[in-house]
C-alpha cells in the first residue's frame, strides 16, 4: 500500500503507565492491519522513555512515529504521575493547542499520509474537541473497566443526592463509606467505598471529583468509545450504559494482550515497548526454581504509594505466609521514598523472598509458579491477572482500583481484599488463606474459567450472537419443529466463518444422504413421525426406514449366536456400580454419563458435584479422566467425605445395563442419540446438560415434544442442580416426566415387536434396499 494511501490513526494516552501500555498494544494491533501510527507522548514521558530504555526506544519505525506535546509540568526528574491532581489540571489547561498544532503539521507533512482517525484516552478529551475542529474522525478508548465509566457518570448523582461534597472528614470513620448504594444501573452490593475514590472529598471545587465527572460524560460526545475489556466479564455493565445513555457504540475489545497475540511475531513493531521502566529479568530464573502455584506475586503499579509503616506490615505478613513471594518494590513505592526493609527482615525471607524494582508483569503472571497476585487492582493488573487465571489479593489504593477491587471480589469470584488499614496478621491469614484454604481453591477456579472466557472472546469471529440475546431467537420455518430456537439447532451453526469445517462439512454430508437410495434411522415412527414425514415431503425422499430404537430390535438375535461375543465399547467397563446399585432403592439413583466425547472446565464438574452432593439423592456417576478440559478431574477432599455414603464414581460403565436397573429413577445426561434412547427404552427421564452438535436439538424435544426432560443450563450452578435433581426425583414435575417416560418405553418396545413398525422396516429395508430375499 502506497504511504499516501494508508489509514494515520493518531493516539494520545494520558502520561501514566496504566494508560500507555493499553494505547501501545492498541497501537501495535492497528498498525498489523496497516495503518500508519503516530504516537503522542508528553514531553516528560518521552523523557522517561529514553532515560529507561534509550533513545531507540523512541525511535520508531517509518510507519510508527512517535510524537510529543507539553503537558504543562515544570521540567523535573520527579515522576510528573506522583501529583496526579497537578498533572490532570494541566493537561486540561494546557494540551489542546499544542495537541491541535501536531495535526495540523502531520496533515501538511510530505511522505505521511493524512490523519484519517485520533483515538484519545477517556480522560484525555481535549482529543475531542481537537479532532472536531479539524474534521477529523475521532474515538475514545476508556482504559478503565465499564463499571469505572458507569460509576464516574454518576458523580452528577452524587451532587444531585447531596452526598458529594461530604460535610467534613467525618465521613471517612463514621461508617458512611460503608453506605449501600442501589441505584447505579446494574451494579450490584455496591457501597460508597467502592466507587472511584474521587468522591471522598469534602470540596466542590476538587479538581479530581470534577475533572473526573466531566470526562466520563464528555465521553458520551463521542462518536464511539473502545474498551479494554471483554464482554462476558461486563455484559450487564455495557448494556445498562447503552440503555441509560442512549450509547450503543461501545466496543469491547479486550483483554488487549490476548488480541495483540494477533501481530505477527516477527514484525518489526514487536520491538517497541510501553514500559517507563527497567526491567529485571533475573526474577525469571528465581520463579523457574520454584513449585508450581507456590509464589505470591506482589506488584502495586506504577503510582500508588504507602506509608512507611504499611510497607513493613506488608513485608513482615509477607515473610510470616512462609510462602515464596516475588515482589516489585519501586524505588518511590513510599511517600518518603524510603522503601527499606529492617536487617531482620530481609534476614528471615532471603531464603523465600525476592525484591525486583520493576519487572515485566506480564510474564511473570504467565509463569507457572505464581499462585496469586497481591495487586493494588488497577485496570491492566486485574486484566492481566484474568487472562493467565491468576487470582487476587486485593489492596486498592485510588480511582477505579475500588470498584474493580470490588467487581473482582463480589462479582467475579476471583478476590479476597486487604483492608486499606493494613495490618501484618490480616497479611499473613488473608494469603495463606489464598494459598492453601478451601476460599482460595474456589478462586484459583473462578480465575480458571475467567481465563478461558477472555481467551474465547478474544479468538477470531465476533461471538457476541453467544450472549446477545440472538441463540434465543425462535424459528418458524423449519417444518414439523415448533417450538425450536437457534440455540437447539445442532451446534456447528455457531461459527463466525464462513468456511468453518464443521458447519460446511455437517451441512454437506446432511445433503450427501439424500443422494442416496435409502436412509435407515436409529429411531421409532411414534417418536419422530411428523419430522420423518416432513423429511420425506420436503425433499420428495421416501425411502426413510426407522429400525430402533436398535438395542431392542437386537434382541432377536440369538443369545448362543458367536456374535454375541462382539463389544463395540471402546473403555473398560467398572462392573462394581451394578452391585452398589443392588443396595439401593427402587427408582431413587441418579446416574450421572456425559458420554465419551463431553469435556468440561474444572469449575463446571465442582459445580456439578456440590450440586448433586445438595440434592442428597444416591448417585452413580461415570467420571472418565479427561471428562474436563485440564485433565484434572478430580473433586475437593469435603466433597468426597460429603458424598461417601450415597455417592459411587467409576471411569466407565456398562450404561445399558445401569438404565435397565430397578434402583435408577433419572439420568443426567449430555444427551447424545445413543445416550437419549437408552434411556427412553428403559423409561428413565432425563435430566439435560448438552455439550455439542445433535445433543441441543436432542435435548429441545426431549424437554418440549417427549415431555421426558428438564434442563440444565450451559454455565451451570451448584444451586440449580440441586434443585432439578430434587424436582426430578421428588417433584410433581418428574412424577409426569417418569409417566411419560414410561410410556415412550411401552411405545418403543411396541415398535420392535414382531410386527411391529420398526420390526416391519428392518424387514422391508433387507428386502428392497439391500435387495436380499430369504
Amino acid at each position: 500500500m502506497d504511504c499516501n494511501t494508508k489509514p494515520h490513526a493518531v493516539l494520545i494516552p494520558f502520561p501514566a503507565q496504566g494508560h500507555v501500555i493499553p494505547f501501545m498494544n492498541l497501537a501495535k494491533l492497528l498498525h498489523s492491519h496497516g495503518f500508519h501510527i503516530t504516537f503522542v507522548n508528553t514531553e516528560f514521558n518521552h523523557r522517561r522513555l529514553v532515560r529507561a530504555k534509550g533513545p531507540e526506544s523512541v525511535k520508531g519505525l517509518p510507519d510508527f512515529w512517535f510524537k510529543t506535546i507539553p503537558d504543562g509540568m515544570p521540567h523535573s526528574d520527579q515522576d510528573a504521575t506522583q501529583d496526579v491532581p497537578m498533572l490532570c489540571d494541566m493537561i486540561k489547561k494546557t494540551c489542546l493547542g499544542p495537541f491541535k498544532e501536531l495535526l495540523c503539521r502531520l496533515n501538511s507533512s510530505d511522505g505521511v499520509p493524512p490523519v484519517s482517525c485520533v483515538i484519545g484516552d477517556g480522560v484525555m478529551t481535549f482529543a475531542i474537541k481537537a479532532a472536531m475542529d479539524l474534521g477529523i474522525p475521532e474515538v475514545q478508548f476508556w482504559t478503565f473497566p465499564a463499571c469505572a465509566l458507569m460509576c464516574f457518570l454518576h458523580y452528577r448523582e452524587f451532587i444531585k443526592r447531596g452526598i458529594v461534597p461530604f460535610k467534613d472528614d467525618n465521613y471517612l470513620t463514621d461508617g458512611t463509606l460503608e453506605k449501600s448504594i442501589d441505584w447505579i444501573p446494574a451494579m450490584s452490593n455496591l457501597r460508597y467505598k467502592d466507587i472511584p475514590s474521587f468522591i471522598r472529598t469534602t470540596d466542590p471545587n476538587d479538581i479530581m471529583f470534577n475533572i473526573a465527572m466531566d470526562e466520563a460524560e464528555n465521553n458520551l460526545s463521542s462518536p464511539a468509545i473502545i474498551m479494554n475489556t471483554f464482554d462476558a466479564l461486563e455484559h450487564k455493565v455495557i448494556e445498562a450504559i447503552a440503555s441509560k445513555f442512549d450509547y450503543p457504540n461501545i466496543y469491547t475489545i479486550g483483554p488487549l494482550p490476548l488480541l495483540a497475540r494477533y501481530v505477527p511475531d516477527d514484525s518489526p513493531i514487536q520491538s517497541l515497548n510501553s514500559s517507563l521502566w527497567m526491567s529485571d529479568s533475573s526474577c525469571l530464573k528465581w520463579l523457574d526454581q520454584k513449585e508450581e502455584g507456590s509464589v505470591i506475586y506482589v506488584n502495586y503499579g506504577s503510582i500508588t504509594t504507602m506509608t512507611d509503616q504499611h510497607f513493613i506490615e506488608f513485608a513482615w505478613g509477607l515473610a510470616r505466609s512462609m510462602q515464596p513471594f516475588l515482589w516489585v518494590v519501586r524505588p518511590n513505592v513510599t511517600m518518603g521514598n524510603s522503601a527499606v526493609l529492617p536487617g531482620e527482615l530481609l534476614e528471615e525471607i532471603k531464603d523465600r523472598g525476592m525484591l525486583v524494582s520493576w519487572c515485566a508483569q506480564e510474564k511473570v503472571l504467565a509463569h507457572r509458579s505464581v499462585g496469586a497476585f497481591l495487586s493494588h487492582c488497577g485496570w491492566n493488573s486485574t486484566t492481566e491477572s484474568i487472562l493467565e487465571g491468576v487470582p487476587l489479593i486485593c489492596w486498592p489504593f485510588f480511582s477505579d482500583q475500588l470498584t474493580n477491587c470490588r467487581f473482582a471480589c463480589t462479582e467475579w469470584g476471583i478476590g479476597m481484599e486487604i483492608n486499606h488499614d493494613v495490618k501484618r496478621n490480616e497479611v499473613e491469614v488473608v494469603v495463606k488463606e489464598m494459598m492453601q484454604g478451601e476460599k482460595g481453591k474456589e478462586m484459583r477456579r473462578n480465575a480458571r474459567e475467567w481465563k478461558r472466557k477472555a481467551k474465547e472472546a478474544t479468538e477470531i469471529g465476533d461471538d457476541n450472537y453467544l450472549t446477545d440475546g440472538t441463540l434465543e431467537k425462535s424459528i418458524d420455518w423449519i417444518p414439523a419443529m415448533s417450538n425450536l430456537r437457534y440455540k437447539d439447532i445442532p451446534s456447528f451453526i455457531r461459527t463466525t466463518d464462513p468456511n468453518d469445517i464443521m458447519f460446511n462439512i455437517a451441512m454437506d454430508e446432511a445433503e450427501n444422504n439424500l443422494s442416496l437410495p435409502a436412509i435407515i434411522m436409529n429411531t421409532f415412527d411414534a417418536l419422530e413421525h411428523k419430522v420423518i414425514e416432513a423429511i420425506a415431503s420436503k425433499f420428495n425422499y421416501p425411502n426413510i426406514y426407522t429400525i430402533g430404537p436398535l438395542p431392542l430390535l437386537a434382541r432377536y438375535v440369538p443369545d448362543d449366536s458367536p456374535v454375541q461375543s462382539l463389544n463395540s465399547s471402546l473403555w473398560m467397563s467398572d462392573s462394581s456400580c451394578l452391585k452398589w446399585l443392588d443396595q439401593k432403592e427402587e427408582g431413587s439413583v441418579i446416574y450421572v454419563n456425559y458420554g465419551s466425547i463431553t469435556t468440561m472446565t474444572d469449575q463446571h464438574f465442582v459445580e456439578f458435584a456440590w450440586g448433586l452432593a445438595r440434592s442428597m439423592q444416591p448417585f452413580l456417576w461415570v467420571v472418565r479422566p479427561d471428562v474436563t478440559m485440564g485433565n484434572s478431574a478430580v473433586l475437593p477432599g469435603e466433597l468426597l467425605e460429603e458424598i461417601k455414603d450415597r455417592g459411587m464414581l467409576v471411569s466407565w460403565c456398562a450404561q445399558e445395563k445401569v438404565l435397565a436397573h430397578r434402583s435408577v429413577g433419572a439420568f443426567l445426561s449430555h444427551c447424545g442419540w445413543n445416550s437419549t434412547t437408552e434411556s427412553i427404552l428403559e423409561g428413565v427421564p432425563l435430566i439435560c446438560w448438552p455439550f455439542f452438535s445433535d445433543q441441543l436439538t436432542n435435548c429441545r424435544f426431549a424437554c418440549t415434544e417427549w415431555g421426558i426432560g428438564m434442563e440444565i443450563n450451559h454455565d451451570v450452578k451448584r444451586n440449580e442442580v440441586e434443585v432439578v435433581v430434587r424436582e426430578m426425583m421428588q417433584g410433581e414435575k418428574g412424577k409426569e416426566m417418569r409417566r411419560n417416560a414410561r410410556e415412550w418405553k411401552r411405545k418403543a418396545k411396541e415398535a420392535t415387536e414382531i410386527g411391529g413398525l420398526s420390526y416391519n422396516n428392518f424387514q422391508r429395508f433387507i428386502k428392497e434396499a439391500l435387495h436380499y430375499h430369504t
